[in-house]
């Protein structure tokens, strides 16, 4: 029997999402994980904690009561009436929270020294890696985002998940079920099918792939002649241009 990771190989992870959440299982929501901090992805001690500017500490103050006296406000209008109280706000009162920030970024600044000086080469090197991880994935979201809105052809899904999206419409998991569990219970269910059981599907995800690299193909030569080159992964190569003909005399 196939483990559920190669089942799921190469398969779009919005569409087992999708799936999962089409079953309106409440247990979708613990999908989304906090962010972690960087020195968390290293496994590093937390390094201390920057004061807040001026601004910030004003607003760490006076959001709570305008939150409390607006209850039903939406968060960028909160934001908006913070700011402009802060733009009210005066000088002295400015001045004073200023000071307050400089005297806890000395002190802040010293126990960095302090920090860093503590930190093992292998530990800057798993945050330098951690760091450089980061910024990837930041690239990859918004390379992703930058398909969508150009309208990249999604990937088809694979035999397995378009068998699990049936089994879902005639035996959905329990409410207590989640994921992982349900998934893997689709997995020995396939692997336990005949060849002729397996066809429908596989033949059915074959269709889908020729389209997919069919519309790919189009989508690409219309990037390219948009001069969209950075999101073809493909490149086509382009007709050599010809060398213009010089109208001189060659000298022979």
């Amino acid at each position: 029997m196939l483990p559920l990771k190669s089942l799921l190989k190469g398969v779009n992870s919005l569409q087992v999402t999708r799936l999962w959440q089409n079953t309106g299982n409440v247990q979708c929501a613990l999908l989304s994980q906090k962010r972690k901090t960087l020195n968390e992805l290293a496994g590093v001690p937390p390094k201390p904690k920057k004061p807040l500017t001026p601004y910030f500490r004003f607003m760490k103050e006076f959001r709570p009561k305008v939150v409390a006296q607006n209850p039903n406000m939406k968060q960028i209008e909160i934001v908006k009436m913070v700011a402009k109280s802060w733009e009210k706000v005066d000088q002295a009162t400015k001045d004073k929270l200023e000071g307050e920030y400089k005297k806890e970024r000395e002190v802040f600044m010293k126990e960095m020294l302090a920090y860093e000086s503590k930190l093992t080469p292998q530990q800057k090197e798993d945050l330098k890696m951690a760091r450089q991880d980061r910024v990837e994935a930041r690239e990859k979201r918004d390379m992703k985002k930058r398909n969508k809105d150009l309208n990249k052809p999604k990937r088809p899904a694979s035999a397995f998940v378009m068998f699990a999206m049936e089994q879902r419409k005639s035996n959905p998991p329990s409410a207590k079920e989640n994921l992982r569990d349900y998934m893997k219970k689709l997995g020995e269910k396939w692997s336990k099918l005949s060849d002729a059981e397996k066809k429908p599907f596989m033949e059915a995800n074959v269709k889908a792939n020729a389209q997919y690299k069919s519309d790919l193909e189009s989508w690409e030569k219309l990037m390219m002649k948009e001069g969209n080159f950075d999101v073809i992964r493909n490149p086509i190569v382009l007709e050599p241009i010809k060398p213009k003909t010089s109208r001189g005399r060659h000298s022979e």
